[in-house]
């Protein structure tokens, strides 16, 4: 018996104009119609082809040329047991699709960066709680957000950040990136790798590190912070091969007076500590 489930990978979100087939550990998408999506929803694991054509009057033919573009794509498997999943559908009214939602989530930081927008405003105000970040991210969730980024301030100047990481896990939403000045070691940031780390999520970690030395890098962001860094992006480094990981490491660098003229330099630097 062949039973047709939507892999756990995969949930249906966008808006009821387009509904759309979404990976919310890695990003990728499918657009669908709302016919398709009648179709997909057949995909609980308690239905096979047969079935599916029955109800609907399709030749088993072209029943299995239409599912095998989703089952090619991961998006579908194939069975052997019924296992029923609830398919976790949730639609914004309309178009455009509010696919991504930026989170800053703290104005505290630990360095004072010569370039922070935030300026003289950082740790100035009132925090939301993590329990209100929670009560945020399931409301976006109802109006059909895919993907999270998640900043600051320094997000990992958080103690909770775990709790608000774990949310977006929870409500199935995919934690694109979270950006980091990446001079933080503490159990909390532990907690948030590990965690990202063995549920096997496609987040990528921005790091800044501006420049290849430390006098340039220092020059933004304070004394001893190129090494630092640096060794933040060797501990990430050396977690994703013991761990298998899956998620992406990347260089976020401002171009200063001080760099500009050295920028590809950084790029040895990097290869270097993969």
């Amino acid at each position: 018996m062949e039973i047709l489930k939507l892999d756990n990978e995969w949930v249906i979100r966008g808006t009821k104009e387009i509904p759309r087939l979404y990976n919310w550990y890695n990003n990728k998408t499918i657009k669908l119609n709302n016919e398709i999506l009648n179709y997909i929803c057949e995909c609980d694991g308690t239905n096979t082809i047969e079935d599916i054509c029955n109800k609907y009057h399709i030749e088993k033919q072209i029943a299995d040329k239409f599912y095998k573009q989703f089952i090619d794509a991961g998006a579908i498997r194939i069975i052997s047991e019924k296992e029923k999943r609830n398919l976790d559908i949730n639609l914004g009214e309309k178009e455009p699709w509010l696919k991504e939602v930026h989170l800053d989530v703290t104005d505290h930081c630990n360095l004072r960066c010569r370039h922070c927008f935030w300026g003289d405003n950082l740790t100035n105000n009132i925090n939301l709680s993590a329990d209100k970040w929670e009560n945020l991210i399931a409301e976006l969730k109802n109006m059909g957000v895919g993907k999270i980024v998640i900043s600051g301030g320094e997000a990992f100047t958080r103690n909770d950040l775990p709790k608000i990481v774990e949310a977006c896990y929870e409500n199935r939403i995919f934690l694109g990136a979270i950006f980091t000045n990446g001079t933080i070691k503490n159990k909390n940031v532990f907690q948030v790798i590990d965690f990202v780390a063995k549920k096997k999520l496609q987040t990528s970690f921005y790091i800044s590190m501006d420049g290849y030395t430390s006098e340039q890098n220092d020059f933004i962001r304070g004394d001893g912070k190129f090494e630092e860094t640096l060794n933040f992006v060797k501990m990430l480094v050396e977690k994703r091969k013991q761990e298998g990981a899956k998620y992406r490491i990347l260089i976020n660098s401002l171009i200063h007076k001080k760099n500009y003229l050295y920028l590809t330099n950084t790029f040895p630097i990097c290869r270097t500590i993969e």
